[in-house]
């Protein structure tokens, strides 16, 4: 579809539609544009499915840790000298209020020595 020119002497070539750049630009382009495509395709997808599966988990990310109704320390901290709840043999020595801010509530029987002088009436139930 080209046709010549020779009205000035010169073997010029004239085409008609697309020429040879535009020719080789457009697959190199439209590969770009399918890998780009794919690339913003492919990030999407790990977005959804990352959204997906830490739905439900993120939301306590930024809550408080539910507050223990009852300071428990290892069984082997329990001072034996008092039963109904664990208390740590001193050091440090402890006082009701101590107990109270650890959240240890209810009756404290004394079963031994008073370490801790949690029972200064001498009735066997500590901080009554």
């Amino acid at each position: 579809m080209a046709a010549a020119d020779s009205s000035h002497g010169d073997d010029q070539v004239v085409s008609f539609g697309r020429t040879e750049l535009d020719e080789a630009s457009t697959p190199e382009q439209g590969q770009g544009t399918v890998e780009y495509a794919l690339i913003v395709a492919s990030i999407a997808v790990v977005l959804i499915v990352g959204m997906v599966f830490f739905s439900g988990k993120i939301g306590h990310l930024f809550e408080r840790a539910p507050e223990s109704p009852e300071f428990r320390p290892p069984v082997a901290m329990c001072d034996p000298s008092y039963a109904g709840a664990c208390i740590p043999s001193p050091p440090p020595n402890l006082s009701c209020d101590d107990l109270r801010d650890l959240g240890i509530s209810g009756e404290v029987r004394i079963v031994g020595s008073d370490p801790h002088g949690l029972d200064p009436d001498g009735d066997g139930i500590a901080c009554n």
